[in-house]
């Protein structure tokens, strides 16, 4: 009895454990290094540019860039309203390639 109870107790802490794994994975897709990246849509993006013009009307932007804060609550703010997991080196990397399209655009 006492050994059955015990798998059982087993058989759900690993099953929630998949769950985790599973909801932390939702979102990333799977590149062709073998690396997982978040890959962003038109949706998110605009969502991401709305958030940052809250963030510098918060103050978290200042002439020498961004705050660590503001890429933080920006990750924190995607993440729940799209119900995956973004981080700040997410938003950071996104915005990289944000400068470098619009630097393209802006010198035709």
């Amino acid at each position: 009895m006492l050994l059955s109870l015990t798998f059982s107790l087993f058989v759900l802490v690993i099953m929630e454990a998949r769950k985790r794994i599973d909801k932390k994975q939702k979102g990333l897709t799977q590149g062709d290094d073998g690396g997982k990246y978040l890959q962003w849509n038109l949706e998110m993006d605009r969502s991401l540019a709305d958030i940052l013009r809250s963030e510098i009307k918060s103050g978290r932007k200042s002439d020498g860039g961004w705050k660590t804060t503001a890429f933080t609550s920006a990750a924190l703010k995607m993440s729940a309203k799209y119900n995956i997991i973004v981080l700040k080196d997410n938003v950071k990397n996104h915005l990289k390639g944000w400068k470098k399209t619009y630097t393209a655009v802006a010198d035709i």
